[in-house]
């Protein structure tokens, strides 16, 4: 049995899974704040990739987002709950 003990949503975010060690994500934003201000999970940036090499998954500026779960598994049998 697998429960749901904790849940993280966050309002804005930006993820990425490489499938590589030499993995390169460049990318181009459109916002009124200056560069060294900018967060990639800002939600009033807009973000284009403009180039993508061995990235395996990419969520981009994603809003309302739930990214991490905390799970409980728990054997009925023997009683024993594994965090």
């Amino acid at each position: 049995m697998i429960i749901v003990t904790e849940v993280v949503t966050v309002e804005g975010a930006t993820i990425l899974v490489s499938t590589s060690k030499d993995a390169v994500v460049e990318f181009e934003a459109k916002a009124d704040v200056p560069a060294q201000d900018l967060e990639l999970a800002d939600g009033e940036a807009k973000f284009l990739v403009r180039r993508n090499q061995g990235v395996g998954f990419a969520a981009i500026g994603m809003k309302h987002l739930t990214p991490l779960l905390q799970l409980t598994f728990r054997t009925s049998e023997a009683g024993i709950s594994v965090n």
